[in-house]
């Protein structure tokens, strides 16, 4: 993979700007949408990042949280406890892909695929950003 390349495909996420960022999580509050903020700088493996999601998410109590693919797409399509319009991931990427194994990077795009499309099918947004 290329450092040049996409960290995750331009299908799936919306690529911004760090600068951008705080503007951009006063319009996604302000119409509603919750925003889930995950910083994967300095992350190692899997299970720092599956951490790192579920500490994002801020869950009410500790999560029946697995530390894998599947239990983060669970979650992910779980939020009837953060009630909103809709749901907003703000992924800041940068680093990541220093410290990381390659493989990671298409799973999360993959669970990232599949939650946005059940959110989809709720009539309710679900659009994960990336920081560059």
């Amino acid at each position: 993979m290329s450092l040049h390349a996409p960290l995750f495909p331009i299908d799936l996420a919306v690529r911004i700007d760090a600068d951008e960022l705080p503007r951009l999580h006063d319009d996604l509050e302000r119409n509603g949408l919750a925003c889930i903020d995950v910083s994967l700088k300095g992350c190692r493996d899997k299970a720092e990042l599956m951490a790192r999601m579920a500490a994002a998410m801020r869950f009410p109590e500790p999560p029946p949280f697995g530390a894998n693919w599947d239990a983060l797409a669970d979650a992910l399509r779980d939020l009837e406890w953060w009630p909103a319009d809709g749901y907003a991931l703000l992924i800041d990427a940068r680093g990541f892909i220093d410290h990381v194994h390659d493989p990671l990077i298409p799973a999360l795009a993959g669970v990232l695929r599949d939650v946005r499309a059940f959110w989809q099918e709720q009539d309710t947004a679900f659009v994960p950003f990336f920081l560059q």
